[in-house]
């Protein structure tokens, strides 16, 4: 056993869970929040005019009341087809108040392109993030 468990239910949309440790007097201080995020997508050019562009989209988690930044697992959401596309489970300047996600589809480089598929698929970042909720 790892000494973690969970209140429950798990309830998705931003809902928060608090982290029960065994035996760490900072366990209190951890909780998990959840989400799911859309609809902001934006296009995204390199300054420099080299490289791919792509998609991104800035993910507020403000809401969650961090402390410091939290450990983040993410994946894209949304309808057909979002499997063509890659960098969803990358995060980006992360805070503990955000971060950011890029994505651009597979062996297309045409950013307009990728940018319409996310807004009229209505593609979302589904996020787990994980951290402390007590000031040091």
């Amino acid at each position: 056993s790892s000494g973690i468990n969970a209140e429950w239910p798990l309830r998705p949309g931003g809902a928060d869970v608090k982290i029960l440790g065994q035996g760490s007097p900072s366990s209190d201080c951890s909780t998990v929040c959840t989400g799911t995020f859309g609809g902001a997508w934006n296009q995204f050019k390199n300054k420099k005019g080299d490289g791919v562009p792509g998609t991104y989209i800035d993910v507020d988690i403000s809401h969650c009341g961090y402390t410091s930044t939290p450990v983040i697992t993410v994946s894209l959401g949304g309808t057909t087809p979002n499997w063509t596309f890659e960098g969803a489970s990358a995060v980006y300047r992360a805070t503990s108040n955000g971060f950011r996600v890029y994505i651009r589809e597979y062996m297309n480089k045409d950013v307009t392109a990728s940018l319409k598929k996310a807004q009229n698929n209505k593609f979302t970042v589904n996020y787990i993030a994980v951290g402390s909720i007590c000031k040091k």
